[in-house]
């Protein structure tokens, strides 16, 4: 029988029949090496022979005469005994049913110590649910057994973890994939794009062989996002343009400061901030122009029920502009105080009023071109008094703009209950 596989006894690695055929092995004391290990005996074998020449033939001996022929008869008969003896051996080595000697086995390879190491993963592959961290250890123990009979024993170990992080990522893919797109259908303008796509990212490495669900899942959020963020964009720029050319440039940069800031990276919305700059320039330049400070006193009245006139305020402590308001009286709930002011610019601007307060004053609702800028304002105090800006914002037209005034009640602590009202300026920024 030819030798198995055997293993080096002192590098353990694995020697074959070819190898001692080859002289690449050799066993010493029934224990084989590798010549790495152990060399070959380097003594030149025996046996060799010389070739020795002869510079002349030596002379012939003299011819005697041949002595008398010998019997042959003893040979002949010793040659028949001879065969005999053979025929006898052979028929008795027959008859005993043995048959020609087996060779000897060869000696049982020398299996290399297990690393300790190398057993306490298969130890911990064993009882650890986590692929992840049985590929981190054996990845620390893969370059110290290359090239070792237990390199294979690694790759199973390997293996069973691989195919149990690909058993555990097809779950974990099921589940993950309906997340990302309820989160696309709760994001219609993309607010959530950095998310999303990281989201996609992770679902790559969890697919595994349905690769191609996520790619089209991200193609198509893609194409919805280019079709979304082109329809948001040149909605918010026509839309700015309109108020713009009202010369409301405070809304049009407002319109254009809404636009999502994930579609401001596209082509579509690239130029959308610095029309916004823009208009918010040209804002600050109409707004420092058309500054004012109206005198409410100079105000023209275009309805008054009751009288609305100036009244002078220099009897009263306190400062009021130009010692002098705009005086309203004899008015009742429901009665409606209109004033005109003008404005040099068109656009959303900030009014500034300046009101009084009195033991007899009414509570009052303001408005400007339509649209309640205070609701209720309870004009009473336990003496005359200027009150506090009252600040608000307000959509002005360029020239003309009404101011009104309606009293909607008294403060119960009022004496008398005269519902009266007055305004010392009106300031816009």
């Amino acid at each position: 029988m030819g030798k198995g596989i055997v293993y080096c006894g002192d590098c353990g690695k694995s020697l074959r029949e070819e190898d001692f055929a080859r002289n690449r092995a050799q066993t010493i004391d029934s224990v084989p090496y590798c010549t790495g290990c152990r060399p070959l005996d380097a003594t030149p074998p025996t046996g060799s022979i010389k070739k020795v020449s002869s510079p002349r033939q030596a002379p012939l001996p003299s011819r005697r005469p041949a002595p008398p022929p010998k019997s042959r008869l003893p040979l002949v008969l010793g040659a028949a005994g001879g065969g005999l003896l053979l025929v006898a051996v052979l028929i008795v080595a027959l008859s005993s049913g043995g048959g020609p000697p087996e060779a000897a086995s060869p000696p049982p390879p020398v299996r290399p110590p297990d690393p300790p190491a190398l057993v306490a993963l298969e130890k911990f592959a064993a009882s650890s649910a986590d692929p992840e961290a049985i590929l981190f250890r054996a990845d620390e123990l893969r370059e110290s057994l290359r090239g070792t009979p237990h390199e294979a024993r690694l790759r199973k170990v390997e293996a069973r973890a691989l195919e149990l992080r690909a058993s555990r990522g097809s779950e974990r893919f099921e589940r993950f994939l309906p997340t990302i797109r309820a989160l696309i259908a709760d994001d219609p303008e993309f607010r959530k794009k950095l998310e999303v796509e990281a989201m996609i990212r992770s679902a790559y490495e969890l697919a595994g062989a349905r690769a191609g669900e996520v790619r089209k899942l991200e193609q198509d959020y893609r194409d919805a996002f280019d079709q979304a963020a082109a329809a948001a964009c040149r909605a918010a720029r026509d839309e700015a343009l309109r108020l713009a050319q009202s010369e409301d440039f405070a809304a049009a940069a407002e319109r254009l400061s809404k636009v999502p800031p994930a579609f401001l990276e596209t082509s579509s919305g690239r130029p959308l901030p610095e029309l916004r700059r823009q208009y918010e320039a040209r804002h600050q330049e109409l707004a420092q122009s058309a500054r004012a400070w109206i005198e409410g006193e100079s105000l023209p009245v275009l309805a008054a029920p009751g009288e609305a006139h100036p009244q002078d305020m220099k009897p009263f402590p306190g400062a009021w502009s130009q010692g002098a308001q705009l005086w309203w009286r004899n008015a009742k709930p429901g009665d409606v105080l209109r004033l005109e002011f003008h404005s040099a610019a068109a656009g959303r601007r900030r009014l500034h009023l300046g009101l009084t307060a009195a033991p007899d004053y009414g509570i009052v609702r303001i408005s400007v071109n339509g649209t309640v800028v205070v609701e209720q304002a309870d004009l009473y105090a336990a003496k005359v008094s200027p009150l506090p800006e009252t600040g608000v914002e307000a959509v002005l037209r360029k020239g003309p703009n009404e101011l009104r005034v309606e009293i909607t009640g008294t403060n119960p602590a009022a004496k008398p209950a005269n519902h009266m009202f007055g305004l010392d300026y009106l300031r816009i920024e």
